[in-house]
């Protein structure tokens, strides 16, 4: 299971934004879950097992956690930069 790391007040007043990535990423991670308990057969996708012809469902559920997982990790890769942006405040893009 995931774990949620909730932005400090502080973090807050510096990066107003940190609030709606965090909702975002825990939002994503609980349909994600939800989604793949729906639908096991997505861990036995492309298994002989499976059959040829999986469910519509199942494909959806597979492509959803993957797109979840993506969101995931770019939501890390933009609160990084944002930090990294604090340390460095001379460190801007204009």
């Amino acid at each position: 299971m995931a774990t949620l790391a909730l932005p400090r007040p502080d973090d807050l007043s510096a990066a107003p934004e940190r609030a709606a990535l965090a909702l975002l990423d825990a939002a994503l991670a609980v349909a994600r879950a939800a989604v793949l308990a729906e639908n096991p057969d997505v861990a036995i996708l492309g298994d002989p097992q499976c059959g040829p012809d999986p469910s519509a469902t199942t494909l959806l559920a597979a492509r959803l956690a993957a797109r979840s997982d993506a969101m995931h990790e770019l939501i890390a890769a933009y609160l990084a930069a944002v930090d990294a942006l604090a340390r460095d405040p001379l460190d801007t893009p204009f």
